[in-house]
């Protein structure tokens, strides 16, 4: 199938939200490589996107939101979080914080956690809009393989199983999103990436 070019078209938004609402897999632009997701509440997409990637269900996926999805997901009293959500927010920072107790138990990780980020990718944020749903967010590459910038880097990795691609160009080369566990005391940087952790020791 043909790429999708952003700015979406209005029969190209229309092609989004059609995929999105039937379980289907997009590959899109972030704010950092090129990332692969689909409806995050849907466990078929879940398994689809394992399958596509060959990864092992032990490693849980990431979850990109918009301010109305956050805390239908997420659960936290520590003011810290929202200091960083402040600060951060919509950038390349994923937290894990504690899952919505009426989260269900497919999307939640060890000890009843979640991964969110809010990215400021404007395709990111559309598909959210489209979908009407919180987005899978990880990286549009085979387990093990190099992370991609361009639309040809994604298909030359799945070939004939290359979901809808968005197509937004080359992308800068970005050091990968960081990861702040939220769920411990004190807090811990799993990842340091986009922003440093000693930008980020002065919130934590």
């Amino acid at each position: 199938m043909d790429p999708i070019q952003y700015p979406f078209s209005k029969s190209s938004s229309e092609e989004i939200q059609r995929i999105l609402k039937s379980e289907g897999i997009v590959c899109f632009p972030t704010e950092t490589v090129y990332g692969l997701g689909g409806n995050a509440l849907s466990p078929k997409v879940i398994e689809k996107i394992f399958s596509l990637k060959k990864r092992t269900p032990e490693k849980s996926l990431s979850v990109l939101v918009n301010q109305d999805w956050l805390r239908r997901l997420a659960n936290w009293e520590d003011s810290r979080v929202d200091r960083i959500i402040d600060a951060f927010w919509p950038g390349p920072l994923t937290l894990v914080l504690p899952a919505h107790p009426e989260l269900p138990g497919f999307l939640k990780g060890p000890q009843d956690t979640i991964a969110l980020r809010w990215s400021s990718s404007e395709v990111v944020q559309e598909m959210i809009e489209l979908g009407g749903c919180p987005l899978i967010g990880t990286s549009a590459n085979l387990s093990g393989l190099p992370t991609c910038l361009n639309p040809t880097e994604v298909q030359n990795q799945f070939g004939e199983k290359t979901p809808m691609l968005v197509n937004s160009g080359i992308l800068p080369e970005n050091l990968p999103t960081s990861l702040l566990d939220c769920s411990k005391k004190p807090f811990e940087l799993i990842r340091s990436g986009s922003i440093d952790l000693s930008i980020l020791e002065g919130f934590i």
